[in-house]
């Protein structure tokens, strides 16, 4: 089987806390970028990549394995035809190595130990020695399936490896020595079958290895697998080295968005920072967007927490390696959120005096800082214009109302506060009128109707209680 890492797609230390990353550094692999490693070059790497140095008894056993093998089929088959030698590599791997087929199973160690294997590991031992064996092979791998073609005769021939009766799918086997039994391996036609080269046949190793550490939450192990397949295919056709890098990268990815979902945004940024900085090939527009997007949460966070200082901190900590994009982003809203705590903790003269001095700052440019800093002084106004209208009576209201429309004209809602505090002032002085009116005091009442008119012409209140009075001869 052949199992894809796809890309998950979302307390401030000092910047590059390398000390708990994966290496970027790969191991070391026999036959790395070597385009034309030799067969037991390929299965020292394949033996590596399954997570065994070759100094380890695992490894030293395992190639002795493999060398008896190569052995055994170079004493009794070096001299046949293509087809018999073909045949029986695979013969000798079920006689000598394999014993049950699981589904996960890659390693190659596994393998030799235990004679378990899956589709990968055997077409890998299959690959390694036909080519010993001075056969040409074609590896093959599917979605989910790798396999193998032998040539033979300058034809192709195909060989499941993970059936003992596999070579050549659809030919009768005959399996008892009178001919009375045989097996038949279906032929079988795949979609989106690709030709590789060995090296990337081992290197499937690796990338199944990488998948099932990713699905068990080994983010660091998977980063690490892939960075080896990356070297081994260092060298390899341009489609296939660009496949393993695409996959590292997506690797990488994997381990920042990981981090950035348990709100380790420190350890995600100082992550892809390293990625950035040990090699340009390690950097990519996906990586790019997960920077961006864990700078951005965890700038909101603080600003969600009122934290505008903390955010300002973190953002100059961090933004060289943001695109001037999100930094923009998110100076307008730490600004935002700077003018917004500030001005709300002053009284109104303060904060407008706050405000005024803020627009100097070049970020004001900004269209949605202008509106809030527009916002922002109208709240601020009317905070002083209800406080006045409470303390000072509604003509003085009216009055700062009136002033704080010369800064800001045609202002929605400091024409209505207006409105209603000359309403409110209106309703004031009528009353007093009536109280001096009903008392025979017709004299005051004329004198405080013309002081409100005079403040308030166009109240059509006073003006009816001035027409009432004037028709009394006053």
């Amino acid at each position: 089987m052949i199992i894809g890492v796809c890309a998950l797609f979302v307390c401030t230390s000092s910047l590059y806390s390398q000390n708990t990353f994966p290496s970027l550094d790969p191991v070391d692999i026999p036959c790395s970028g070597n385009a034309n490693a030799s067969p037991r070059q390929l299965m020292e790497a394949a033996i590596v990549l399954s997570g065994f140095s070759l100094e380890s008894s695992q490894a030293k056993n395992a190639l002795a394995v493999y060398d008896s093998l190569v052995t055994k089929l170079s004493s009794q088959y070096k001299d046949a035809d293509s087809a018999t030698r073909a045949e029986a590599v695979l013969t000798l791997m079920y006689d000598q190595v394999l014993t049950r087929y699981e589904l996960p199973q890659s390693s190659m160690i596994v393998l030799f130990e235990k004679g378990t294997y899956n589709c990968v590991s055997s077409s890998v031992l299959y690959a390694c020695l036909a080519s010993e064996l001075g056969l040409t092979v074609q590896p093959k791998k599917t979605t989910g399936h790798a396999f193998c073609q032998v040539n033979i005769n300058g034809s192709w021939v195909s060989v499941e490896t993970t059936n003992p009766y596999g070579y050549n799918p659809g030919q009768r086997k005959y399996v008892s020595e009178d001919s009375s039994r045989y097996a038949v391996v279906e032929a079988r036609v795949y979609r989106s079958c690709l030709s590789c080269s060995l090296p990337m046949l081992v290197s499937l190793i690796a990338q199944n290895r990488a998948a099932d550490a990713k699905n068990q939450g080994d983010y660091a192990l998977s980063v690490q697998l892939m960075l080896d397949r990356l070297s081994l295919l260092q060298n390899a056709p341009t489609a296939e080295y660009e496949e393993a890098l695409d996959s590292f990268l997506s690797a990488c990815n994997n381990y920042a968005v990981n981090e950035q979902r348990q709100k380790n945004y420190v350890r995600a940024l100082d992550w892809l920072i390293l990625c950035k900085n040990k090699e340009s090939r390690y950097w990519s527009d996906t990586l790019q967007s997960v920077y961006d997007n864990t700078l951005f949460n965890q700038c909101a966070e603080y600003l969600n927490a009122g934290k505008w200082e903390e955010a300002s901190n973190f953002l100059d900590a961090y933004k060289k390696y943001a695109s001037q994009t999100n930094v923009q982003r998110l100076s307008v809203l730490v600004f935002i959120k700077y003018i917004e705590e500030t001005s709300y903790s002053l009284n109104p003269d303060a904060a407008l005096e706050f405000l005024e001095q803020v627009k100097s700052n070049p970020l004001t440019e900004d269209k949605t800082i202008s509106e809030k800093i527009t916002s922002l002084m109208e709240y601020a106004w009317l905070k002083k214009i209800n406080s006045l209208a409470e303390t000072q009576g509604y003509l003085v209201a009216a009055q700062t109302a009136s002033q704080a429309l010369e800064k800001l004209p045609q202002n929605a809602l400091l024409n209505r506060s207006l409105k209603a505090c000359l309403e409110n002032y209106a309703v004031q002085v009528h009353n007093a009128f009536a109280t001096l009116a009903n008392a025979g005091k017709y004299t005051e009442a004329r004198r405080l109707l013309d002081e409100g008119l005079a403040n308030y012409p166009n109240s059509t209140v006073l003006q009816r209680d001035s027409k009432s009075l004037s028709s009394m001869g006053y």
